[in-house]
């Protein structure tokens, strides 16, 4: 089934026009097509509020892994002293 579509008509300057049709032309397409295209794909971009909280999740999820990882080091050296001073004591 075919999808219903809408004609509108856009006014753009003429330099915007030879630049997307310089790209539409680039990448094989229609100047249609290309102006289609990239409206899709602007929309499908999430907005910057949401890009900013998925980079402070991201900055947290590797802060906790940087936390882990250092805690891990620290507490295998300890645990690598304690031993050596148990082994002392065993003596």
């Amino acid at each position: 089934m075919k999808e219903e579509t809408l004609r509108y008509n856009l006014k753009m300057t003429v330099d915007l026009h030879a630049t997307l049709t310089e790209h539409a032309k680039k990448n094989k397409r229609s100047l249609q097509s290309e102006i289609i295209q990239r409206l899709e794909q602007s929309l499908s971009f999430p907005k910057p509020e949401e890009l900013s909280k998925n980079k402070i999740d991201i900055f947290k999820k590797f802060e906790d892994e940087y936390i882990k990882k250092e805690v891990k080091k620290y507490a295998d050296a300890y645990m690598k002293k304690a031993f050596e001073e148990l082994k002392k004591d065993l003596k």
